[in-house]
């Protein structure tokens, strides 16, 4: 093979995989510190099962010692909703013949569609069991789980079992496991950012921040709705620009650190010196890791502005994660 030959077969191969990191979602959801526990947690990920679907959303409280404890939340789909009681049992049967059992730790509310998704046959419930457990019993369900036997009523009956193929929970739960593990250790304290949290009987919920700095005269803030129907989360980023006004669809574009070139718009028809764009998560966390220009259509023309310091994104990543501390999903 030609050394011509060598260098396009191998520049493919940096090009494929390149493709691949960047069709890898982001799987980390939050990363704050508060009172010197750093909360991290990941992206909530779906194993199938022979049965019925279950969905896993993986967190981790590292106290300040640095000794970590997981906290492992399972939805399972129902028919109907019930409550899981506070106590009852989980058994994880392992492909090694062992077990791994937890405890039911929350004798909360489920806010994730209460009043379930869909209509007629098709509606479904999440209910929802949450455990708490060590890094050793963590590695040992990322090993394999075999079978399920969560109790949500205390007699024989009341049981949720499940059972999967391909070892299919362990491997979502290890995509989960790999989103926080290696998650770096906030150097600062989050704090007290929001500015009001509002749940609606429909199961809505809606929480907004206060304003920070953004730099180059340019000031932030942001707002979340969870909405039950489609159990979906969304997100408002508002810009306040003082002196410029954008026409309603006229672009936004933020250039980041990593030369992204992140495209939105201006949303609402507002007055001069706001600009209010929809990023939905990912575009939100990969802001968050640093911004060097934003460019706006004014009605008096293109406007660029370079950001110093990323300010921008540390403000950014500072309200979005106060807003993970109550979010639903």
């Amino acid at each position: 093979m030609t050394k011509k030959c060598i260098f396009a077969a191998f520049s493919a191969i940096v090009l494929f995989s390149a493709s691949l990191q960047a069709a890898q979602p982001d799987m980390l959801k939050y990363n704050y510190k508060r009172n010197g526990y750093v909360y991290t947690g990941a992206e909530r990920v779906k194993a199938e099962s022979a049965s019925s679907p279950v969905y896993i959303k993986l967190g981790k409280i590292a106290f300040p010692d640095g000794v970590p404890v997981y906290v492992l939340r399972l939805d399972f789909e129902s028919e109907f909703a019930w409550k899981m009681p506070k106590g009852a049992s989980i058994t994880f049967d392992l492909s090694d013949g062992s077990s791994v059992v937890s405890k039911h730790s929350s004798s909360s509310a489920n806010l994730v569609a209460p009043n379930g998704i869909g209509s007629g046959s098709d509606k479904r419930y999440w209910n929802f069991g949450e455990y708490y457990l060590e890094e050793r019993d963590m590695k040992k369900l990322i090993s394999g789980v075999t079978s399920i036997d969560a109790a949500r009523r205390m007699s024989a009956s009341g049981h949720v079992k499940l059972s999967f193929k391909d070892n299919a929970f362990s491997k979502a739960l290890a995509r989960a496991f790999d989103a926080i593990k290696d998650a770096p250790v906030p150097a600062i304290e989050l704090g007290k950012h929001l500015t009001g949290v509002n749940d609606t009987a429909a199961g809505s919920r809606l929480a907004s921040t206060e304003t920070l700095d953004a730099g180059a005269g340019l000031s932030v803030y942001m707002s979340y709705i969870y909405s039950p129907e489609n159990n979906s989360e969304s997100y408002d980023l508002v810009l306040l620009v003082p002196g410029k006004t954008l026409a309603l669809g006229s672009a936004v574009t933020f250039v980041t650190s990593a030369g992204e070139y992140i495209r939105l718009k201006q949303e609402k028809d507002l007055s001069e010196g706001y600009v209010i764009c929809y990023p939905d998560a990912s575009q939100i966390k990969r802001l968050a890791e640093g911004v060097v220009k934003v460019s706006m259509e004014t009605i008096g023309g293109e406007v660029s502005i370079v950001l110093p310091d990323n300010i921008l994104a540390k403000a950014i990543g500072t309200l979005y994660n106060s807003l993970q501390t109550i979010a639903i999903l």
